[in-house]
C-alpha cells in the first residue's frame, strides 16, 4: 500500500521570516512531534554553535519524528552535521546539489563532472555516518535532463535511500508543451 510521508518545513523554510526564540523552536518541534509528521526539516548549520545546540535540542526533544538537515558539499559540513544529529531516533542527512548549469557554475564554480565526483563523495561521507541519506536535487527546472539522469543513475543510486528532485515536474510539463 502507498503511504503519504509529511514533512514539516516550517523551520527549515522560514527561518528568516519567523522571529522564534530557541526555546520557541523546540517548543514548536515538540507540538510537531506531537502530531505524529513523518519529518521535521532543519535548516542547514550556518553557525556552528549555535545551529548545532538546536539540532542537538531538537533530536533529544523529539520522540517519534525523524530529523533531517541539509548539509553542504563539504566533508567538514557532513562531520559538523553529523555530530550535531547523530543522537536523533530517526536521523537523516540531505545533501542539496544544484542541477542547473546556472548555479552550478556561477554559484558554485563548478562543472557538471566535478559536481557529481563531488556530490558522489560527499554522500559516501553522509553514508559512513548514516544509512538515511537524501539526495535533493535543487533547481531541477532549469537543469539539463540528461545531466540529472547522469547523476541519479549513476553511481549515486547506490548510496541513497531517498532522491527528491525539486521541479522536475515543471521541466516535464514545459518540454511536452
Amino acid at each position: 500500500m502507498d503511504r503519504i510521508v509529511v514533512c514539516d518545513k516550517t523551520l527549515k523554510q522560514n527561518e528568516k521570516l519567523l522571529s522564534l526564540s530557541f526555546r520557541e523552536k523546540i517548543e514548536l518541534c515538540r507540538l510537531v512531534d506531537r502530531l505524529e509528521v513523518d519529518w521535521i526539516e532543519l535548516p542547514a548549520i550556518q553557525n556552528q554553535k549555535v545551529d548545532s545546540l538546536l539540532i542537538k535540542s531538537v533530536a533529544t526533544a523529539v520522540r517519534q519524528t525523524g530529523i533531517a538537515v541539509p548539509v553542504q558539499l563539504s566533508q567538514e559540513s557532513v562531520s559538523v552535521t553529523w555530530n550535531a544529529l547523530k543522537e536523533a531516533r530517526q536521523p537523516r542527512l540531505q545533501v542539496v546539489a544544484p542541477v542547473s548549469s546556472v548555479q552550478m557554475e556561477y554559484l558554485y564554480h563548478m562543472k557538471p563532472a566535478l559536481l557529481q565526483d563531488r556530490v558522489t563523495e560527499i554522500i559516501r561521507e553522509c553514508k559512513a555516518c548514516t544509512s538515511d541519506v537524501e539526495f535533493i536535487a535543487d533547481d531541477a527546472s532549469r537543469g539539463s535532463l540528461d545531466f540529472i539522469r547522469r547523476l541519479i543513475f549513476g553511481d549515486l543510486h547506490l548510496y541513497i535511500s531517498v532522491i527528491f528532485k525539486r521541479s522536475v515536474t515543471v521541466q516535464m510539463i514545459r518540454r511536452q508543451v
